[in-house]
């Protein structure tokens, strides 16, 4: 079966982000994007059908397949911010390379920060709860339990706010609807998804289980956040 070597583009139609890559595959039309981190968060926040893929140019094999995606993706272009690749072209995903200690540092650090701010669906919890049964609790969160009970629980626990729960412990889920009949499930993250979306968290609470939002804008002084809210319905599915 012929094998295709091609060097292509994929590109964000909604604000122009591209991504350069390399891809070997028996079938031209595989409707493969890239395997980019930034890439893929970037599809799962605008929808695959707001990218497009355009092949560059096609080559004779593996080797000239590096070469040509490393001419393609040089450290100029790298540095972009319209580019979504996060090295140069040619290295194989190795994506902190020419990295600097101190480079490497912010970048650990800007992913932890990326991964906690996660809206995660249902069904991505429920894929972590299935993962982490039969795994033993840290020796720290057994030690944790044993005060708990010696101490009758009274002893300060964190809160977090922008971590809702109901009484049982279990994060609270809302169904957010935008104006344009896009939905999202969020599980215990309603503070970071307002923030993420610009939102006003107060007004958006105010609105929970109300239907469509809709008031006076003059109410909250015009405040972008708030405008924003406008047509948005915001349902809670588990209390």
């Amino acid at each position: 079966m012929k094998k295709f070597f091609f060097v292509y583009k994929t590109t964000n139609m909604i604000n122009g982000k591209f991504y350069i890559g390399k891809h070997e595959t028996t079938k031209i039309d595989d409707e493969y994007l890239g395997s980019g981190s930034i890439l893929k968060q970037a599809i799962e926040k605008y929808g695959i059908n707001n990218f497009k893929r355009e092949i560059l140019f096609f080559c004779k094999n593996r080797e000239e397949l590096n070469i040509s995606e490393a001419m393609a993706a040089p450290i100029d272009i790298i540095k972009n911010k319209s580019c979504y690749n996060i090295c140069p072209g040619g290295q194989g995903g190795n994506t902190m390379i020419n990295f600097t200690k101190e480079q490497k540092d912010k970048f650990r650090q800007k992913m932890s920060l990326i991964n906690k701010r996660r809206i995660r669906t249902i069904e991505h919890a429920k894929k972590i709860s299935e993962a982490n049964k039969g795994i033993p609790r840290p020796k720290t969160s057994i030690a944790m339990k044993k005060l708990a009970v010696q101490m009758g629980n009274n002893f300060p626990l964190i809160k977090h706010a922008s971590h809702p729960k109901n009484k049982n412990g279990r994060a609270k889920i809302f169904k957010f609807i935008n104006n344009q009949n896009k939905e999202y499930v969020v599980a215990g993250e309603f503070d970071n998804f307002c923030k993420i979306h610009n939102l006003s968290r107060h007004y958006a609470r105010k609105y929970i289980n109300k239907g469509k939002i809709s008031f006076d804008v003059r109410r909250c002084n015009a405040e972008i956040k708030c405008i924003n809210l406008l047509g948005w319905e915001i349902i809670l599915q588990r209390s």
